[in-house]
């Protein structure tokens, strides 16, 4: 697909982006490194990555072992996640931008881009009306009489002050 057939058909038909992570960054440090958006993008990540260095060092630090590792793994391996979508989000509009990037990163495959062809999954008829209202389903009324907390019960913003109850530590 060229540059042209991308950006005319990103709005109008649905495209589907394959983006290689690895060749992807190594693209983006040779071709965008003087780019102010880039280099303000490996600020951002270099900071997180060394905040959650430090809330993992931190962590081992105050918590059990298990628990530190547990968590630590868990914050590396979300801003693993997090940065590889930033990667593929920044190559992308970098190659809607500049039409020899975009040969270049096609070209290398860093970027796929291909018509995505399957249609979207259909709605269930009894849950979806064309006039754009929910309706609801009959355990959904149930649930909402069944579960619905009475005035009674329901918590207020402030506590309540009764004339007959009174306060057990001050006894009045």
């Amino acid at each position: 697909m060229s540059h042209k057939q991308a950006v005319t058909g990103n709005g109008t038909i649905p495209l589907g982006f394959l983006v290689s992570v690895p060749k992807a960054l190594c693209i983006l440090l040779v071709h965008k490194i003087r780019d102010t958006r880039f280099q303000l993008f490996l600020l951002r990540w270099a900071s997180a990555f060394f905040g959650v260095l430090l809330l993992g060092i931190w962590a081992f630090a105050l918590w059990p072992m298990f628990l530190a590792a547990v968590a630590f793994a868990f914050g590396i391996g979300l801003y693993t996640f997090l940065f590889c979508i930033g990667v593929g989000d920044i190559l992308l509009i970098f190659a809607f931008e500049d039409e020899s990037f975009f040969e270049t990163a096609t070209g290398c495959h860093a970027l796929d881009i291909f018509e995505d062809t399957e249609p979207s999954l259909p709605q269930p008829p009894d849950l979806v009306r064309d006039s754009g209202e929910r309706r609801v389903s009959r355990f959904g009324r149930l649930a909402k009489k069944r579960f619905r907390l009475s005035s009674a019960k329901r918590f207020s913003s402030r506590p309540r002050a009764y004339p007959g109850l009174s306060d057990r530590r001050t006894g009045r």
